[in-house]
């Protein structure tokens, strides 16, 4: 009986972390979205400076307006890929030098054949039972303790990951 539970209580905690991460990339999409709009709102501000120095036939005037915009869309495309990262993040994946998103424990590109350098996720140790978390818990899936004041990953994970290659 004390098994049942237990895988009964294992499979609830799965359930529980599941709708979590789904909960999660719902709201980064949510903001990935909000972000994509604000690109086309600077898209369209661009277009009516553009417009409007035309009209006064001096394109000139425009200029520092849509460099400002510039900068401002370049920025929120940065973020926009910053959250896309996160999605993959939670969702366990990485993108390969080809495009296709692939597992995390991964090594070779099923499309390509591009060898991933062997790199463990990071991960947290839950600080009332010791067991080892993905590094995106919120709540320890053993015991359910909160991760808020956990332990920090260890010493490994904090290398920085290599920025030129695949995610």
């Amino acid at each position: 009986m004390k098994g049942f539970l237990n895988k009964f209580k294992e499979g609830a905690a799965e359930a529980a972390k599941m709708a979590q991460q789904t909960l999660e990339i719902t709201r980064m999409k949510a903001q990935i979205s909000t972000k994509e709009r604000e690109v086309e709102k600077y898209f369209e501000a661009i277009g009516e400076e553009v417009f409007n120095a035309y009209t006064v036939k001096d394109l000139s005037q425009a200029e520092p307006f849509i460099e400002e915009a510039g900068k401002q869309i370049i920025r929120i495309r940065q973020e926009i890929r910053e959250l896309e990262l996160k999605i993959k993040e939670v969702k366990q994946i990485k993108e390969c030098a080809c495009g296709r998103n692939v597992p995390l424990e991964a090594n070779y590109c099923p499309s390509c054949g591009y060898r991933f350098e062997e790199r463990e996720p990071p991960k947290l140790i839950c600080s009332s039972c010791g067991t080892r978390n993905e590094a995106v818990s919120k709540y320890c899936y053993h015991c359910g303790q909160s991760m808020e004041l956990r332990q920090l990953p260890e010493k490994d994970d904090w290398e920085e990951r290599d920025t030129e290659g695949p995610l």
